[in-house]
């Protein structure tokens, strides 16, 4: 008896004959190719969108309630930029192909994401407003990068490249794993990896600052709130005294105008952060210790 095959039938699985080539690393057809190539776009812009998110999504609202002027720069302008360079890594790393240049690529990508996530409070985020409002220039402070600041990029370096080397060890080994999947589950595990991985990095790294320039802003939006809530009511001394209530007497003419608030020169050192506020117009600065509004005074005009 003799068997025969009909040529016609060989391509009727082109995906499995393609892993089946790529597993046996015979070169892959370019329809193999287009659909690595897709996974692995796929998965670096996972990366960055859910590290971006999950960094600048909360403080956009949270800072946004407090009345911080443009708290969507680091939001919008973040997750293009995050989105960029995990893309470009992911990419990188599934052309050279090889597990130990992707993980060098990873850190680097890492190297710019601390880079950016204390640069848009500090140096971005204020150049933005000055261009989209030049009278800004003679208010916001240009704020050095001091030692303290080299402490918290490297802290961060080192805490967002332990969570970066994973996608840049494991990409290769996830993506082929994804694209050559023939269940739902497979196919997404590697994505609900690097999600995970992506949410405990914008964590710890992106709490480094946030927290520390966040809070001086909450508190003192707080304290001036309260302060409307309650004028003409007799407030308890302790609550008063615990709230740094008398911080805003001098300014206490002010309080019920619009406001914006900027932030203004910072000594990491001491835990001081000055809050600049726009009482629309008539301009004045809280100093904050640890969070806390300490003094409020009223600027003199430009």
């Amino acid at each position: 008896m003799s068997i025969s095959f009909d040529q016609g039938q060989t391509n009727l699985d082109p995906f499995r004959v393609q892993k089946l080539d790529k597993l046996g690393n015979v070169a892959a057809g370019p329809q193999t190719a287009g659909k690595l190539r897709n996974y692995t776009l796929a998965f670096g812009a996972v990366a960055g969108l859910v590290f971006s998110l999950s960094t600048w999504l909360y403080e956009d609202v949270v800072l946004s309630q407090a009345h911080v002027a443009y708290a969507w720069i680091p939001l919008l302008l973040g997750t293009l930029a995050c989105v960029f360079v995990t893309t470009l890594a992911a990419n990188l790393t599934w052309l050279i192909n090889k597990t130990l240049f992707g993980l060098f690529i990873w850190l680097a990508a890492a190297g710019l994401i601390t880079e950016l996530i204390i640069a848009f409070p500090l140096r971005i985020g204020p150049a933005l407003m000055v261009y989209f409002e030049p009278s800004l220039a003679s208010r916001l402070p240009v704020i050095p990068y001091d030692s303290t600041v080299m402490t918290w990029t490297l802290i961060g370096f080192i805490t967002l490249g332990f969570f970066f080397a994973f996608p840049g060890l494991l990409q290769i080994v996830l993506v082929e794993s994804a694209a050559f999947a023939f269940t739902p589950a497979k196919r997404y595990a590697p994505f609900l990896f690097c999600i995970v991985i992506m949410l405990l990095g914008s964590f710890l790294a992106g709490n480094l600052v946030s927290e520390n320039l966040r809070t001086p802003f909450v508190d003192t939006n707080n304290l001036i709130q309260f302060s409307l809530d309650n004028q003409g009511k007799t407030v308890d001394p302790t609550l008063a005294r615990n709230m740094h209530l008398g911080s805003l007497r001098v300014i206490s003419s002010l309080l019920d105008r619009p406001r914006r608030l900027f932030l203004g020169p910072i000594n990491a050192v001491n835990g001081q952060v000055e809050v600049l506020i726009d009482f629309d117009g008539a301009w004045a600065a809280c100093t904050t210790i640890n969070g806390a509004p300490i003094f409020c005074r009223i600027l003199p005009g430009p």
